[in-house]
């Protein structure tokens, strides 16, 4: 998960016609980051590298200082902007406006997971209208039929919504569309086969 995510991540940051302009990318409930701690030790050396702007939502507070701690020191980071609220609280203020940009790349790796459908069709719809020209949305989710799932209900108080490829097709596609003519999408999967990711790129 976390390579597949440096792979997309670094044919942005080695963008040579961009040179020196920072790329705009959010991560939404961001939680530990670990995908930047690899960015950095894989590419932070490259010539070229065009450095990131970050903005990071998590409703989590312990989270949130983890996140702003750990990445305090990192080398491909320009600015990173910490926001703590929830999913449907980052859908309103889209809607409201008061939330309003153009990134490069909007990202969520696990967070399908947490959602029922017509919430995760919200929060995959105001990450699409947060994108720039050419910018790229990537969602990540477990398939049910390929992930192990731990017997997790023991102990939390939650449980992850499972979805087959399918399912999470039908409401990735079904998310789009909410803004008009759904653009062509690619649904893919990490090295092992386990995580789907659905990957849209703004016209």
């Amino acid at each position: 998960r976390k390579r597949r995510l440096a792979a997309v991540g670094s044919a942005r940051l080695t963008d040579r016609a961009r040179a020196g302009v920072p790329v705009e990318i959010m991560t939404l409930g961001g939680g530990p980051c670990r995908e930047w701690f690899e960015l950095d030790r894989e590419q932070a050396n490259t010539a070229g590298l065009r450095r990131a702007r970050l903005t990071y939502i998590d409703q989590d507070a312990e989270a949130v200082r983890f996140a702003r701690t750990r990445l305090a020191q990192n080398r491909l980071l320009e600015d990173a902007r910490y926001l703590r609220t929830s999913m449907l609280e980052f859908c309103h203020r889209v809607d409201e406006g008061t939330l309003r940009g153009s990134w490069e790349v909007v990202y969520g790796l696990g967070i399908a997971d947490y959602f029922h459908d017509e919430v995760l069709s919200r929060v995959v719809s105001s990450g699409w209208r947060l994108l720039g020209r050419g910018g790229r949305l990537i969602i990540t989710h477990k398939d049910r039929e390929a992930f192990r799932f731990l017997p997790a209900e023991w102990f939390c108080e939650w449980q992850f919504v499972k979805r087959t490829e399918a399912d999470f097709t039908r409401v990735f596609a079904s998310a789009l569309s909410m803004q008009g003519q759904p653009p062509p999408f690619v649904m893919d999967r990490e090295g092992t086969g386990e995580i789907l990711f659905g990957i849209a790129t703004k016209p």
